[in-house]
């Protein structure tokens, strides 16, 4: 589990701040290592209502995150 803040700006301007996370083991730590990675580098965001993309400048996402109604 993560947690922390976040602020978000205009022009879809993010920025994420006192991030931490549990002791939690993962079935898969190495790629919860990276995904705590991702708001370090994060620096805007775009979203369509079902979906979150974390982006840095120009370049590819670096996370997706999609709505999962139940």
């Amino acid at each position: 589990m993560f947690f922390g803040s976040c602020e978000l700006k205009e022009g879809n301007r993010v920025t994420f701040s006192k991030m931490g996370s549990t002791m939690m083991a993962c079935p898969n730590m190495a790629t919860g290592n990276e995904l705590f990675k991702v708001p370090e580098t994060v620096d805007n965001s775009t979203t369509d209502g079902n979906s979150l993309q974390l982006n840095k400048a120009r370049m590819a996402p670096l996370s997706r995150f999609e709505l999962i109604s139940k």
